[in-house]
């Protein structure tokens, strides 16, 4: 058994058995007396065509695909065939549900003129013969559909392999948004760059779209695609969408550093932030108040461990299982109601934001030309160059003594009150020499020779005999003596040396 799935009402469990390597089974089990309804065998099986039967939401009628050429609406009371719809080349189907009706959206990709143009088509499910709804999408090698969970808007992102422009490794996205009540089809305007993650609100009013290159931009749109809010560009590409609607999780998992932010949809306002590294799933708890991060096998083998954190980013509890493998992780159903932040933690959260904007904030750097020193300095020599005659002005000005051997004589005022422009260090008394003595005497046999020209070979030769004698470093060796770092090394310290 690969998979299994079970219908919305829970009347129905469907089995994915695997029998050769291009044939799989496909079983429908009654759960009420656990016998087989009917079985499927299914050639050429792709993951992303699970589930092969989608349910409606009442479990009255369920839709097959079959063989990339038809999509069967099938009675689940007697197990027939009711009506069915025709395609070239079937790319993958999803159902919906909505107050007013059941619908089906297909698309189908299509190599015209060596490019890839998609066609997405929307059907009734009492009227599966005709699509309600056509359209053309442009350069599309693969199309997927998010449905809002109140079943009247979807949303269809369409990607290719290949950018033709060479600006993107990741081919290029677009996302469209269609309602299927009012018929409206408009395309959501995006950063540039590949689409990351889109997730709807559970009320059906609004999604948010992390797209652009990185640090992708998050925008908060509602239903007629107009940009509501933006949460800035931040290194995040998932989005998880708390329950009761309220926060929201802008995680950065994969090859990002596991950056985790929360914000309160209804304020617009950043709660909490945490990271996990390395994390693999995160999901929300049914409460909204708290969530999990988790690295399982077979993604990584090593490191197995969840987490669960607070919607303030505190971590509550970490369960380490290097030991074994994990392979699941989720939280047990239920229902709550929705309840605001804690005020404390609210402010807590501002405070941060607060600080981190001080932070940020850039400081001012002085300038030179803002002291009154310089500016009197200044003054003074604009005034003396009005008095120079034509022949002075060719001439170089004459250097004083004074600053000839103190560059900063002319600031020795400055010196007395301790102060000194900015960038300019105050002036300070000529540093005696320092004589540094040889700490080892050089052998007579270097000091007497001649300075003649000998080959590379003979010279390092003789610069490893004398660092093995001395037990010092063959850099030093080179360099000259030891001891002579203190100082420059001069002429008569190399002939030495020879």
């Amino acid at each position: 058994i690969l998979a299994f799935l079970v219908s919305p009402k829970g009347n129905f469990v469907q089995f994915l058995t695997k029998v050769d390597k291009d044939v799989h089974l496909i079983t429908i089990v009654r759960r009420s007396d656990l016998a087989t309804v009917k079985v499927y065998e299914m050639r050429k099986f792709r993951k992303d065509l699970w589930p092969a039967i989608r349910f409606a939401p009442d479990d009255r009628h369920c839709f097959k695909a079959s063989n990339q050429k038809e999509v069967e609406v099938i009675e689940t009371t007697e197990w027939r065939k009711i009506s069915s719809a025709q395609f070239e080349i079937l790319d993958v189907f999803s159902v919906a549900a909505s107050a007013a009706a059941t619908y089906v959206a297909c698309a189908e990709v299509q190599n015209i003129n060596r490019k890839n143009r998609g066609r997405v088509s929307f059907f009734r499910s009492d009227d599966f013969t005709t699509p309600f709804f056509t359209s053309d999408i442009d350069k599309a090698h693969e199309i997927n559909f998010f449905w809002s969970p109140d079943g009247q808007c979807c949303l269809i992102w369409a990607q290719t392999l290949h950018d033709e422009t060479g600006k993107s490794y990741y081919g290029e996205h677009s996302m469209y948004f269609f309602n299927a009540e009012t018929k409206f089809f408009g395309k959501v305007p995006k950063f540039n760059g590949p689409i990351h993650d889109i997730c709807w609100n559970p009320d059906s009013q609004n999604f948010i779209m992390i797209s652009g290159f990185m640090p992708a931009g998050c925008i908060l749109f509602d239903r007629e695609i107009n940009a509501i809010f933006e949460f800035g560009k931040l290194y995040v590409n998932t989005i998880r969408w708390s329950p009761l609607g309220r926060f929201v999780l802008l995680g950065g998992f994969g090859n990002l550093s596991g950056n985790i932010q929360v914000w309160d949809t209804f304020t617009r306002t950043k709660v909490g932030e945490c990271r996990a590294l390395s994390a693999i799933k995160c999901e929300w708890a049914p409460d909204g108040r708290k969530f999990y991060t988790a690295i399982v096998n077979p993604r990584l083998r090593v490191d197995n461990h969840y987490r669960i954190f607070k919607y303030d980013g505190e971590q509550l509890n970490m369960v380490d299982l290097k030991h074994t493998e994990l392979y699941e992780v989720a939280w047990r159903p239920g229902k709550f109601e929705d309840r605001p932040p804690s005020p404390r933690k609210v402010s807590e959260a501002s405070e941060k934001a607060e600080e981190g904007k001080a932070k940020a904030k850039p400081k001012r750097i002085l300038n030179l030309r803002e002291t009154e020193d310089f500016m009197e300095k200044e003054r003074q020599l604009h005034e003396n160059k009005k008095h120079t005659t034509k022949e002075e002005e060719g001439a170089p000005a004459p250097v004083p003594e004074e600053t000839k051997k103190n560059k900063y004589a002319h600031l020795s005022h400055l010196r007395q009150k301790n102060t000194a422009p900015p960038g300019i260090s105050p002036p300070q008394e000529p540093r005696p020499e320092i004589k540094t003595e040889v700490k080892h005497e050089v052998p007579q046999e270097y000091r007497n020779a001649p300075p003649a020209d000998i080959n590379k070979k003979d010279k390092f030769k003789q610069q490893r005999k004398y660092s093995k004698e001395f037990n010092i470093d063959s850099d030093d060796a080179r360099g000259g003596p030891p001891g002579l770092s203190g100082r420059l090394r001069t002429e008569s310290d190399d002939k030495t040396f020879h």
